[in-house]
């Protein structure tokens, strides 16, 4: 079970953060595009773990930038209950 924390990051910090990892995304596949015709052992090597590593900060930079549903959602009951008093009618809220 993974414990969700409310970390005090701004969305302009993590769009920033997505936009460079964006970047290094770019940057690999240009130097895969250089090295293709390379045969060296070592650079395959490294340029593998360069790829599970930018892959895996993608995922994680994505995963931050996500917000639970319930932290939008939140609102709602309260919002229809609002609006149904407002209109005389009758919550199922």
């Amino acid at each position: 079970m993974k414990i969700v924390q409310n970390p005090r990051i701004s969305t302009e910090q993590l769009d920033k953060l997505m936009n460079l990892v964006g970047e290094l995304v770019i940057n690999r596949s240009r130097i895969n595009e250089l090295t293709r015709n390379l045969k060296s052992k070592e650079l395959e090597v490294a340029l593998s773990d360069f790829h599970k590593l930018t892959r895996e900060l993608q995922d994680e930079v994505i995963e931050a930038r996500m917000v639970p549903l319930d932290h939008i959602t939140y609102i709602y009951p309260r919002m229809i209950r609002d609006l149904a008093r407002i209109q005389n009618k009758k919550s199922i809220l």
